[in-house]
């Protein structure tokens, strides 16, 4: 009988393996933090939960063996052990760092362009990963990675013999319906991990167009391939990116005309300052200049009058004089002189 989680559960140990604790538990089995007996390695068991149907055990068969291939190397984590028997079916993932939500849009780009060049890969291996969503993926050493393989089916099986598969709000319409679907599904649900992701930081509107055509009810107005998606994505973030470069150029310009102008305005009152100064000094240099010269004028007159006055003094008395000495025309003379005085 198959060793499902509720047995491996109840053991410590699974093949040099010891159970530290839960983890999670997803649509076809539970996880277990791990270490490795003798080492700080530490992993993530899964193995089947639920009822142990033929069905089930084939699926989870199928899980595990493309978990412990080579197959999506790079894209996944690496399997660190795996048995899979007719007794006991389990397998031990390297463990990865979570997704983070609140990331800067460098980021958020590199790690989403990551997870579809990881859908590409499946791809065109023949898979289509059916549950794509924020839970279902990681950072491995800095790099994105792809998680939970347990909802996997082959592009022939959804072609065929579609079954509904994956996580409520992530999964395609189609899907939901019961329709035959292909890679398309992983594309809506990519659109809507993105859609999480830019609530979350707030970059909807930058990434809306490429959410809108990948979440599109349709499968024929989606993107018709990951590499197409990836396109998209990577376009919006040049365009946004050279939008904020000219707005903060355009912003620098501003600062730079509204200072330049506070500048000018400073430079064109100070000159204004300066030429009223000069302007009422020169004013004052005026004055002073006008009443040296009028000052100067007044001495010149004066002197000229008082000499004028000495030289009248002079005469008056030589007429005088000669008036005293019995001169008629002499005392003619100074009664001119008197009356032009009165």
């Amino acid at each position: 009988m198959l060793a499902t989680y509720r047995a491996l559960l109840a053991r410590w140990t699974v093949v040099g393996w010891r159970r530290v604790r839960v983890l999670d538990h997803g649509h076809t089995g539970g996880v277990f933090k791990v270490r490795k007996v003798g080492s700080r390695v530490t992993g993530a068991l899964k193995a089947l939960r639920g009822e142990a149907t033929p069905e089930r055990i084939a699926a989870f068969r199928e899980e595990a063996a493309f978990a412990a291939s080579d197959r999506l190397a790079g894209y996944k984590p690496k399997c660190l052990a795996a048995r899979i028997a007719e007794d006991e079916i389990w397998f031990v993932m390297a463990r990865v760092g979570r997704f983070p939500k609140n990331l800067v849009l460098r980021l958020l780009v590199r790690h989403v362009s990551r997870i579809a060049e990881a859908l590409e890969a499946l791809h065109a291996l023949g898979f289509i990963h059916c549950d794509v969503k924020p839970a279902n993926m990681g950072i491995d050493r800095g790099r994105a990675v792809l998680l939970d393989f347990g909802c996997l089916q082959s592009f022939e099986k959804a072609a065929t013999n579609p079954s509904f598969v994956g996580t409520k709000d992530y999964i395609a319409p189609e899907v939901r319906r019961g329709e035959p679907f292909d890679g398309r599904a992983d594309t809506y649900s990519l659109g809507k991990t993105l859609e999480t992701f830019c609530r979350d930081r707030r970059y909807l509107r930058i990434f809306l167009p490429v959410i809108a055509r990948a979440t599109a009810e349709s499968p024929a107005n989606r993107y018709r391939t990951m590499a197409e998606f990836r396109r998209a994505l990577e376009e919006c973030e040049r365009n946004y990116l050279r939008d904020m470069a000219v707005a903060s150029r355009l912003v620098k310009f501003s600062r730079v005309v509204r200072w330049g102008g506070v500048a000018l305005i400073s430079v064109v009152s100070i000159f204004l300052v300066i030429v009223a100064i000069s302007k009422r000094k020169f004013q004052d240099e005026v004055i002073r200049s006008n009443e040296v010269s009028i000052r100067i004028l007044a001495e010149k007159k004066l002197g000229r009058i008082a000499r004028a006055n000495g030289e009248l003094g002079k005469a008056k008395q030589h007429f005088q004089n000669a008036a005293d000495l019995g001169d008629e025309h002499s005392r003619k003379i100074l009664r001119l002189m008197s009356q032009c005085e009165k």
